[in-house]
């Protein structure tokens, strides 16, 4: 085995020294793309789901995005509620969501506006809600009802579906 002089040894280390420096700054420039890339990919999604909704508001008076979410315990979603006022006139319309299956209340894991929202005649309004599952909630399927609300009357209602695990 040859001895390594000092020279060597430093040019080792000064190699191996820019190896690292060089792989962290690709690291980071590729990081920081796959982050851009990603967020414009939400905002188009977000965009078209909103599209979408406005689109089902044309003849319908409740819509949701996604009556099907699948998720892991810990982990949570948005979606949109797409509400439109069919009234000639305004109205307070407000969402409950509660559950028509299983033993977990919608108000554990759904957070959404609750309050009525007064809207113009023919107005309509995408909100933005989320599901969020508890670590100990238990698997299978839940289903719960997305109810368009006047007052007590309830206008109209949606399925959503909600599996974990």
């Amino acid at each position: 085995m040859a001895d390594l002089g000092l020279k060597e040894i430093i040019g080792i280390v000064l190699a191996l020294t820019f190896l690292v420096i060089g792989l962290g700054l690709i690291r980071s420039s590729m990081s920081k793309s796959n982050r851009m890339v990603e967020s414009e990919m939400d905002a188009r999604t977000s965009e078209n789901l909103e599209n979408m909704l406005k689109a089902k508001l044309e003849t319908e008076i409740l819509a949701v995005s996604s009556t099907d979410l699948r998720l892991a315990r810990g982990k949570e979603s948005t979606f949109l509620i797409g509400v439109k006022n069919a009234e000639p006139s305004v109205s307070e319309l407000s969402i409950v969501i509660v559950n028509s299956s299983g033993r977990v209340s919608a108000d554990e894991i759904f957070l959404y506006k609750k309050d009525a929202v007064s809207f113009k005649e023919m107005e309509s309004q995408i909100l933005i809600s989320k599901v969020m599952i508890p670590d100990d909630m238990p698997d299978g399927s839940y289903i719960f009802d997305v109810n368009l609300m006047k007052g007590d009357e309830r206008l109209k209602s949606k399925q959503i579906v909600v599996k974990v695990g």
